[in-house]
């Protein structure tokens, strides 16, 4: 392409620094002062990302040609997919698997003034981090990075990536010279040849089901529809630029979208995030009809005749099919070389109280493996040998399981076949096994419904043998319980901004004052919906308690703690009704010393969310990604420049976490470098960071079993 000399000339004016190449700052000051209304800070990185063919953040001289010349000069398209769908890129080769896939450009959603690509099927985002002058992949934009790549270029130019890794007690970045990043450059016919062969949409239930791809093309995609059930199905909207699935087929019912994708041009309705009408998630995966649910070929195991596989050893419900673990992962290992809290995921049967213990259990390094697992290794004809505490006889009986498990599995959406009670993550099975075991170690039923209730420390009595324990619980000084609703009072000194709606985003009302008193109606992550009772300010509306990382408000009423130390007394028939409690009374301030001290003795601990019951605390919880009447693991108590900080992790891994101050990627970590250095974020595996203070009011319980742990805690898992 030619460049006569007036564009030339106009080159010259935005590359204000000569280098030959024009920055986003430099072509936002010409833009800007030409027409500061139409190109504002959205208009500029679209514009950026469109004309920028090579990603490296600057226009040279054939893209700034490509721009001037373009039809539309908003929208150039002279990327390597103009006109062919989304840009792509792939990372492969990375040791960590959930990293590796397709990653695609999202048109409305820039960082760093760059665009940002998406992983759909696992949620992990690669963005470019201006600070660092890296590109990293994270769940979340933000300063964390599971891997990372230090360039100024596009990723995909070359460069050598470092991934986030946990070796013992340190973790650290280790370069992966294998890994890499590549520009997926595919014709239209090439993407549509790619696209899923089937979509399982598995939540929520008004259209799950499996979406089978269909031979015809509508605007130029694949059209999918739910397989024999039939009345819905997944259908591109040309003009709308989005994936929609609607009831019948397209063109009927004017298109009314039950759920959509974000705004694509990308050939396979998977490769891209999906929201319901009411903005709730869905869940949405590609699936390969060809493969079915064939499990691997594993012959057959030993068979435990003290727990058969039927419906006696479930309890209730429908007859299941059962399966040995070995068939259900490609890479099976007992333990494998991380072993560490998160692998402890509650399934559908209700035994968090169980789920909870053992992930505390697993805070100390090697206690599982060498004292409650008589087998070391993975046993390939399924028999296991597993010893755990009977405090009605004070023995420490062996008890054998095999490997089959009871697993879910759907004709209608070929997923492959799961444990239905806890899961085998990354192919580790000391979980799913340890759990079958307790439920032939429990009342002697063999049976997994013996597990729907329970408490905590049965499980951790169960692994150590300890029969004390000691409980500690928090109260309302007034009225010997939490208030309901609470009452607050502002505490900074300029006050705090007050929105008409939950969004920041929304009008602005005002200022409520410092020392202005106010009751709580409702709450939604760190933000509170409020109404006045004395002071200066609006009547109503929506603020935070915390700001910029500070907090502004705290609550009125003051706590009071208990302590209960209790007993197993063997003449009673369950360990639950066993104990012999003796209350003491403990002023507010002595209690975190005696967390940390607890902390630090080694002991397992426990907490929960069970004494607020009421409905008005339960939708305040909910909000907040908690579960009223659920036992959580209670991993640590740290104190970092002056916070104080409790480390919490739910029993259903991911689905459920804290949403408020101090939760995974909450602002408190960047306005607090101290404490994000010493002690970082989590990933999105159901584990986070609460501010002591809130620890009190919302959950308000700590339970230990005094039994010193012969390995030291291991430290949190940390996500750079």
């Amino acid at each position: 392409m030619s460049v006569d000399a007036t564009v030339l000339a106009a080159f010259k004016k935005f590359d204000k620094d000569k280098t030959g190449s024009i920055s986003r700052e430099e072509l936002a000051a010409v833009l800007q002062t030409l027409d500061p209304v139409e190109w504002d800070n959205d208009a500029i990185d679209h514009l950026l990302t469109q004309a920028d063919s090579s990603g490296d953040g600057e226009l040279q001289i054939q893209e700034f040609v490509s721009w001037v010349f373009a039809e539309n000069y908003k929208s150039v398209g002279v990327g390597p997919h103009a006109g062919t769908g989304d840009n792509c890129l792939v990372i492969s080769g990375c040791s960590r698997d959930e990293l590796n896939g397709v990653y695609v450009q999202m048109r409305d959603k820039h960082y760093c003034h760059r665009p940002v690509f998406l992983f759909a099927a696992k949620s992990r985002f690669l963005f470019y981090q201006s600070k660092r002058q890296q590109w990293q992949v994270h769940h979340e934009c933000s300063m964390k990075a599971s891997c990372r790549l230090q360039t100024k270029r596009a990723p995909h130019l070359g460069g050598t990536w470092s991934v986030w890794k946990q070796t013992g007690d340190a973790s650290s970045f280790v370069e992966e010279p294998e890994m890499g990043c590549a520009l997926q450059q595919l014709s239209a016919e090439e993407q549509i040849s790619k696209a899923a062969k089937a979509i399982v949409v598995r939540e929520p239930s008004s259209v799950k089901g499996c979406f089978l791809r269909q031979e015809e093309l509508v605007n130029g995609r694949p059209l999918y529809f739910k397989d024999k059930w039939g009345g819905q199905c997944i259908v591109y909207f040309a003009e709308e630029e989005i994936w929609g699935l609607v009831s019948g087929k397209p063109g009927a019912c004017g298109d009314l979208k039950f759920a959509m994708s974000d705004t694509t041009q990308g050939y396979s309705p998977d490769l891209v995030s999906w929201r319901l009408r009411d903005d709730d998630d869905i869940d949405l995966v590609a699936a390969d009809p060809s493969t079915g649910a064939a499990s691997l070929n594993v012959p057959e195991g030993w068979k435990d005749p003290e727990m058969p596989h039927t419906l006696e050893s479930i309890g209730k419900g429908k007859e299941v099919q059962w399966m040995r673990a070995l068939a259900m992962t490609p890479c099976p290992v007992l333990f494998g070389d991380d072993c560490r809290p998160q692998d402890a995921c509650q399934g559908k049967m209700g035994d968090c109280w169980l789920v909870a213990a053992i992930a505390s259990m697993m805070e100390f390094p090697g206690y599982i493996q060498e004292k409650i697992f008589l087998t070391k290794e993975l046993a390939l004809d399924g028999k296991y040998e597993i010893t755990l505490y009977d405090w009605k006889t004070d023995t420490w009986p062996v008890i054998q399981v095999d490997d089959y498990l009871p697993v879910g599995f759907r004709w209608d959406t070929w997923e492959p076949p799961r444990p239905q009670f806890a899961s085998i993550p990354d192919g580790k099975l000391y979980v799913a096994l340890l759990e079958k075991a307790f439920a032939k170690h429990r009342r002697g039923g063999a049976c997994y419904q013996d597990l729907s209730t329970g408490d905590a420390c049965e499980g951790i009595v169960a692994m150590t043998g300890c029969l004390e324990r000691t409980w500690y619980h928090a109260t309302d000084w007034k009225e010997h319980h939490p208030e309901r609703p609470p009452k607050w009072v502002v505490t900074a000194n300029e006050g705090v901004a007050v929105h008409a709606e939950c969004p920041k985003t929304t009008e602005k009302l005002g200022q409520l004052s410092q020392g202005a008193n106010f009751q709580e109606v409702a709450r939604d992550g760190g933000r509170i919906q409020f109404k006045k009772i004395s002071g200066d300010g609006p009547e109503e509306g929506w603020l935070s308690w915390y700001v910029a990382g500070q907090k502004v408000a705290k609550r009125c009423s003051e706590l009071r703690w208990f302590k209960d130390v209790g007993k197993v007394s063997k003449e009673k028939q369950h360990l639950a009704e066993g104990l012999e409690y003796d209350e003491r009374n403990l002023p507010v301030e002595d209690m975190w010393p005696i967390l940390c001290e607890l902390d630090q003795a080694n002991f397992p601990l426990v907490t929960g969310v069970y004494y607020q019951e009421d409905e008005w605390n339960k939708k305040a919880n909910n909000k907040q990604g908690l579960k009223t009447h659920h036992a959580y693991s209670l991993l640590g108590a740290k104190e970092v420049d002056g916070v104080k900080l409790v480390c919490i992790r739910n029993p259903w891994g991911g689905a459920k976490e804290w949403k408020g101050p101090w939760g995974d990627q909450q602002e408190e970590w960047t306005t607090h470098p101290k404490v994000s250095e010493e002690l970082a974020s989590f990933e999105a595996d159901g584990t986070w960071w609460m501010d002591w203070e809130d620890f009190q009011w919302i959950c308000g319980e700590v339970t230990v079993v005094p039994h010193c742990m012969p390995s030291k805690r291991g430290p949190p898992t940390k996500v750079e």
